[in-house]
């Protein structure tokens, strides 16, 4: 089986943008995916472990101090490693499930932001896989959650609720398949957004230190700004052989104006002013005026 590449980083990143970009130049993402292009097979088994550390995609932190339990880890990566090597690996999709070899001799991988936290297990299933770390500015992020979390939506329900039948249904399989929960009280503030964009940055830059094959930071303001270099790094890393057409093609309709977005509102700036301070800031260059970046 070809090496995947895993694409992680903070929500609200630019993930997204990256894979359907890989998409374009023949990238193979999964064949169920959820709206913001995350395979369900491994989305699952991330909130999966995830709840066995009493954590969840806002409250991330619990995931890694389970994972110092080498024990634990061990055991989580064994049972990860059998449900990729089933024959009916759910990847693929049902179609794929006869040609899954061929597939998976292509270049492959998935995203999902809460591999941040579970990658130290994904990386005992795949000791080779390519990272790709996607980074944005935390203020932007944070704008973005608070504003996901604050909606008004009548169509969003703050609790996911099922029939009884289909709740244990799903209980009984080997992964939990109920409803992943998206709200976020943390993010009803922008200050509980930014912190929490601090905990997945802290922990991205330590697992990409920490792993000696191949990776690659993308920065979502560059890869914007300056979609055609930044592009063909990326594809490089993931194993695509795009020429000068397919690149340029994959680019067009990337809005440069998306880079630091809230310079623009006077709120969103005083909260870059209050935490420019951030170690985290500092880390990615990012505590300089948006003008200057």
């Amino acid at each position: 089986m070809r090496e995947p590449v895993i694409i992680f980083g903070m929500h609200r990143s630019g993930t997204t943008l990256v894979v359907e970009l890989l998409r374009r130049l023949g990238f193979f993402p999964g064949a169920r995916l959820e709206e913001n292009l995350e395979p369900w097979f491994f989305l699952r088994r991330n909130e999966w472990l995830l709840r066995r550390a009493g954590g969840a995609w806002d409250h991330p932190t619990p995931m890694a101090r389970l994972l110092e339990d080498d024990r634990f880890c061990s055991e989580a990566a064994e049972l990860m490693a059998s449900e990729v090597q089933h024959r009916f690996f759910e990847f693929t999709g049902v179609r794929a499930r006869r040609k899954r070899e061929r597939l998976l001799s292509e270049p492959w991988g998935f995203k999902d932001p809460r591999s941040t936290f579970t990658l130290p297990v994904w990386l005992r299933v795949f000791p080779r896989a390519r990272l790709l770390c996607v980074h944005r500015h935390g203020v932007d992020v944070a704008s973005s959650l608070h504003l996901r979390a604050t909606r008004d939506d009548p169509r969003r329900s703050v609790l996911d609720i099922r029939p009884m039948r289909s709740r244990i249904k799903a209980s009984l399989r080997r992964f939990e398949l109920l409803g992943h929960y998206s709200e976020s009280a943390r993010c009803q503030s922008l200050q509980g957004a930014f912190q929490l964009w601090e905990e997945y940055v802290t922990q991205a830059e330590a697992v990409l230190e920490g792993h000696p094959g191949p990776k690659h930071r993308v920065s979502f303001e560059r890869l914007v700004r300056e979609p055609h270099s930044e592009l063909t790094a990326i594809a490089e890393l993931a194993g695509l052989e795009a020429d000068e057409a397919s690149i340029l093609g994959a680019c067009a309709g990337i809005r440069a104006d998306r880079a630091f977005a809230f310079a623009s509102d006077p709120k969103r700036m005083a909260l870059w002013r209050e935490v420019r301070s951030s170690e985290c800031l500092k880390l990615l260059s990012y505590d300089q005026e948006p003008g200057e970046a």
